[in-house]
């Protein structure tokens, strides 16, 4: 914590650790941290192209590139290069909260890139450079947090969704189908999910709120 270490806070959104065991850190407010063991290094607004100080959302791709959802626009990492993603030059969208507020993000076995707003349009799937947008036309999800997304073996997107009326809960979607699950059609004691995970045997794990 803040206590022993040179974390700048403790509340922290996101941990995710890449292939050299770099551990890389978001933060609520206080910008991106990376610790590889022995050093600590923090970007921020003052010293990156990070849009913002918080860091909602971290996901790593087969070939080891990060990606960093802000709640103002998207960031790439890869080979110590940076990339910034905004509505100038990308499909993102801004959200309701007049910016591009991205709290979940996910990579499947195709390198493409899962994207979960806060606000709408809810949820956009990026491929080579097309960005794919699914809203309350072409999906289920409406007035949606994604909280969290993970991709199982098969590919399909698993999506936790918050204050999405009688769809709120879980959502899979296959690439064609789009099946919920919450406490009306399951035994999910919840609509709230916090995180989803897999383990090595394809069974499916859900934090909920």
């Amino acid at each position: 914590d803040t206590q022993n270490s040179a974390l700048p806070t403790n509340f922290i959104y996101r941990i995710q650790i890449d292939t050299s065991n770099i551990i890389w850190i978001g933060t609520g407010g206080k910008g991106l941290i990376r610790f590889d063991g022995a050093k600590w290094k923090k970007y921020d607004l003052s010293n990156s192209l990070f849009p913002s100080n918080t860091i909602y959302s971290i996901a790593a791709d087969n070939n080891d590139n990060l990606w960093f959802g802000t709640n103002n626009g998207l960031l790439s990492y890869s080979r110590s290069d940076w990339r910034l993603y905004d509505t100038s030059n990308s499909g993102l969208k801004k959200t309701y909260y007049e910016n591009i507020d991205i709290f979940s993000l996910e990579t499947d076995s195709k390198e493409d890139l899962w994207i979960g707003y806060r606000g709408g349009p809810w949820l956009t799937k990026y491929v080579g450079q097309t960005w794919l947008h699914f809203d309350s036309t072409n999906s289920p999800l409406s007035r949606a947090l994604v909280t969290c997304l993970r991709v199982d073996a098969a590919d399909n997107l698993w999506t936790g969704v918050y204050f999405a009326g009688s769809l709120s809960g879980l959502i899979k979607f296959d690439g064609n189908n789009w099946t919920t699950y919450n406490p009306g059609n399951t035994s999910i004691p919840s609509n709230l999910i916090n995180d989803i995970e897999f383990d090595k045997y394809g069974n499916l794990w859900v934090a909920l709120g």
